[in-house]
């Protein structure tokens, strides 16, 4: 009985920890990108690295996928992809730790390694587009009220993203807050000003059920830059408060 309970605990502590870091930013470090396979080949046999020879009854059909590889000593890797409208995508695993996923358009990934030996629980989320779609969008004007910055121009970016949102001098007031506390705090680590972030923009009416493209947005710019020193990462946190305060 006493080891159940104890069992019991363990996976609690297990999944709370696992609750909060995926409020957090992912610092999975991953190679993710678009890729071609070649369907529908029959008696296949390899000539050299850029050759192959099929049989005749072969139909083949090219088909771009995308392929993400996980950089991870973790024992145990789950990958999830959804499309742009949140419905699951097929994923195939062609490796320890490489995997294709099934789909087009913008691809949304997310990643949870484990390993209990060495107390490993991490979580990450990135995007990758994969062929270009005919309803794709081309990208509104840039704000000219938003300077230029050295992060791809996040600021004007996030000003887009956070366009009709309410509440945003709000969440610009978190990110500079969190801003602050990296560069004048040193007992705070960038994981904890990951959580302290999320849970400042969580508090602002209006955020948990809209600022899905800003969220998206960012997400996937901060995962493709990490890591980033602290400086780096108050400058980058700065740079979004500008665009969120753009037009207040």
């Amino acid at each position: 009985m006493l080891d159940s309970f104890r069992v019991w605990c363990y996976g609690l502590a297990y999944l709370t920890l696992l609750s909060l870091q995926s409020s957090a930013f992912g610092q999975i470090q991953h190679v993710a990108e678009s890729r071609w396979i070649v369907s529908g080949l029959r008696g296949v046999e390899s000539v050299n690295d850029n050759l192959v020879l099929a049989d005749k009854s072969s139909k083949p059909k090219l088909i771009e996928v995308g392929f993400v590889e996980i950089q991870t000593d973790a024992a145990i890797v789950r990958l999830r992809a959804e499309d742009s409208q949140r419905n699951p995508l097929e994923t195939l695993a062609i490796a320890e730790h490489k995997f294709l996923i099934l789909g087009s358009g913008k691809l949304y990934i997310a990643v949870t390694c484990v390993d209990f030996e060495s107390q490993v629980f991490d979580q990450s989320e990135f995007v990758i587009t994969v062929g270009t779609q005919p309803d794709d969008k081309p990208e509104p004007p840039k704000p000219v009220d938003v300077p230029e910055d050295v992060f791809g121009n996040i600021g004007q970016r996030v000003a887009e993203w956070a366009a009709g949102e309410s509440g945003r001098k709000d969440v610009a007031a978190a990110y500079r807050h969190v801003a602050k506390a990296l560069r004048t705090d040193p007992s705070i680590t960038q994981t904890d000003a990951g959580k302290m972030l999320a849970e400042r923009v969580n508090k602002v009416s209006g955020y948990r059920s809209g600022y899905v493209a800003l969220r998206d947005g960012i997400r996937a710019d901060f995962t493709a830059r990490w890591p980033l020193d602290r400086g780096t990462h108050a400058d980058y946190l700065d740079a979004i408060a500008v665009g969120l305060e753009a037009g207040q």
